[in-house]
């Protein structure tokens, strides 16, 4: 063999031994992309779910659904056993095809309201009239937004009235009408209702509890919306959809 052939079969045997590995490696990134592609069965939302809601009733009625989805989709801890969210309650609402995971979901282990909060969160019970906390309508569970009056500046005539906070948690509802008189036992009628706000929505709450007048305003259980803040009072009210000189007549007739 001379040295030239003998070259040419090592060069040649190189060839297929970098040909034999390209094949392989190309073979086992093919499977791995296959593999991350192929369907892992996870549970999604079959229909809209407020916050709230506890994983027993989600396994008990037609709130979810299992699908095959790509394992690179997967997000991380996924419901794959309806077992996992037993005993645990929605923490935030969920929409018709999002997954299901463990993230969305708080501990009901937890003593009273305690499972419900974390970092700046407060649970804050007030005494209310029946009517203002919606008694007999509002749920444990349910999202309120809170309306407010109250003298500006302070001990003056001048009242004004804005949606002071919104999308609060209530963590504890009234008593029905007919029976938070008999409960509290008094002539006043009053009732309580716990909700979750933060630190510094507790000090809002707690001074118009104090020194003005509010109401709870029940919303939407899914999708609902804000509209823009606006701040009311008797003028505003007065001059709303009126044109200039229609209002500055009126209020000249009030002179």
């Amino acid at each position: 063999m001379t040295y030239r052939l003998r070259n040419i079969l090592i060069a040649l045997g190189l060839a297929v031994f970098a040909a034999i590995l390209v094949s392989v490696y190309v073979t086992q990134y093919k499977n791995h992309v296959e593999n991350g592609q192929s369907g892992a069965q996870v549970y999604v939302a079959a229909r809209d779910i407020p916050g709230g809601t506890a994983g027993d009733e989600l396994i008990d009625g037609k709130y979810l659904r299992k699908e095959s989805v790509k394992r690179v989709n997967v997000v991380r801890g996924a419901i794959t056993d309806t077992k996992q969210i037993a005993s645990r309650y929605v923490t935030e609402p969920l929409y018709e095809g999002d997954q299901l995971s463990l993230s969305r979901f708080g501990e009901a282990g937890a003593e009273g309201a305690r499972g419900q909060l974390t970092g700046a969160q407060r649970a804050l019970e007030i005494d209310a009239k029946p009517a203002q906390v919606l008694a007999g309508s509002l749920k444990t569970g349910d999202h309120v937004d809170v309306v407010a009056t109250w003298a500006a500046p302070e001990g003056g005539s001048h009242h004004v009235s804005k949606i002071v906070l919104r999308d609060i948690l209530v963590l504890d509802a009234p008593a029905t009408a007919s029976s938070s008189s008999s409960v509290t036992g008094g002539a006043s009628g009053t009732t309580t209702v716990q909700l979750r706000v933060t630190d510094t929505q507790a000090t809002k709450l707690f001074f118009l509890a104090k020194n003005g007048e509010w109401s709870l305003a029940l919303r939407p259980p899914v999708r609902a919306g804000d509209s823009s803040e606006v701040l009311t009072d008797s003028m505003t009210i007065a001059s709303e959809g009126v044109g200039g000189s229609v209002y500055r007549q009126a209020m000249q007739g009030t002179n």
